[in-house]
């Protein structure tokens, strides 16, 4: 309408207000719509679970999967996708046509080009309980277990069922109506670092893995039983060295650093960190990474971008963080068993853990 009423000047906008103040025109979004009386529904996608506490979505999401289902049949009445730059432009809607009725909205975001994650093509007799994502970049190990060694694509999942959960109401009333729907990012990366004050921390020594059954996610986002445990490998290992009086003197390396990747992380799930000695066989450290985490109340003392106190539930605090750095320092006297005690835990900066008498 704008580019209409520069050209029209100012006599003609004259008319045109008038008219739509006595009434001729009805329509109360005339400026955003020139004149289009017809319902307008728009899909905002919103990734403000962070640790941030703020929309990151056109910075982290490319591409954008929506499905939507009949609340009263269960069966899927639209899916579109959409990816590329229109996403990046901070103001990103999805315009969606439906029936007036109740609706459930779910999204899986980016799944274009996703090496490592799939989510089924959906059809006309598809239900929302079809449509789960599953990890398919997995490989079988020796001992018959799947396993994963690649840094994972990431997947976002959000959904909108309504206020009770019945569904969306969606009418014909005149005028812009946005349905809001909140991602959660749902892979996370892992910095495993050993650190010794003495001795060589040798990469080809150490067979180090995460182990957790969550190679599916439902529709729901939830991380439903799973026969198989997943063996997640590192996709990257490199040691080095640490020599805080001489930092340009030559030194044996004393520091160790996996990186890994895994899929989504619940309160209710026990995955273990396991560290093997490759010439031995022997599991030298096993370590249940959801209750060292929470060894600390690091979820009841966030702070947003504007420094307020957050505090969240166990699950939310795993939901908005997507990176752990785990620090091991080892001391330098060897335990009885020839293997390293470790002396202090940190998990992403905060000590959880003293003096544990953990044997490396």
């Amino acid at each position: 309408m704008k580019r209409i009423i520069e050209k029209i000047g100012r006599k003609a906008l004259s008319v045109l207000v008038a008219a739509a103040m006595s009434g001729l025109c009805s329509c109360e979004k005339i400026f955003e719509y020139e004149g289009d009386c017809d319902p307008h529904w728009q899909i905002q996608f919103v990734f403000e679970r962070n640790l941030q506490f703020t929309d990151a979505f056109a910075a982290n999401v490319g591409s954008v999967r929506l499905d939507v289902f009949d609340a009263a049949t269960g069966k899927l009445v639209l899916e579109q996708r959409e990816s590329g730059d229109a996403l990046a432009t901070g103001h990103y809607v999805m315009p969606v046509t439906l029936d007036p009725g109740r609706y459930y909205f779910v999204a899986w975001c980016g799944m274009e080009g996703n090496r490592h994650f799939t989510v089924p093509d959906a059809a006309d007799s598809t239900e929302r309980e079809d449509l789960d994502c599953r990890l398919t970049a997995l490989l079988t190990d020796s001992e018959g277990r799947s396993e994963c060694h690649e840094r994972l694509d990431a997947v976002f999942y959000g959904c909108n069922f309504g206020p009770d959960s019945t569904g969306v109401q969606i009418t014909d009333e005149q005028g812009v109506h946005v349905v809001p729907i909140d991602l959660t990012k749902d892979t996370n990366e892992f910095d495993i670092i050993l650190q010794h004050t003495a001795g060589v921390l040798n990469p080809e020594k150490f067979d180090i893995t995460i182990v957790e059954p969550n190679a599916r996610l439902g529709w729901d986002n939830s991380v439903p039983a799973q026969e198989d445990s997943v063996v997640y490998r590192p996709y990257a290992v490199f040691n080095g060295a640490v020599d805080d009086e001489n930092p340009m003197r030559s030194v044996e390396p004393n520091f160790l650093v996996a990186q890994l990747s895994c899929s989504r992380l619940m309160d209710t799930h026990n995955p273990q960190l396991t560290i093997t000695n490759k010439e031995t066989g022997k599991v030298v450290f096993r370590l249940p990474i959801i209750k060292y985490i929470f060894l600390t109340d690091r979820h009841n003392n966030l702070r947003d971008a504007q420094n307020r106190l957050r505090k969240v539930t166990r699950q939310e605090y795993l939901d908005r963080e997507d990176h752990w750095s785990m620090q091991f320092f080892l001391d330098e006297n060897l335990s009885a068993d020839g293997g390293w005690l470790a002396t202090s835990i940190i998990i992403n900066d905060w000590h959880v853990i003293e003096n544990p008498n953990v044997s490396l």
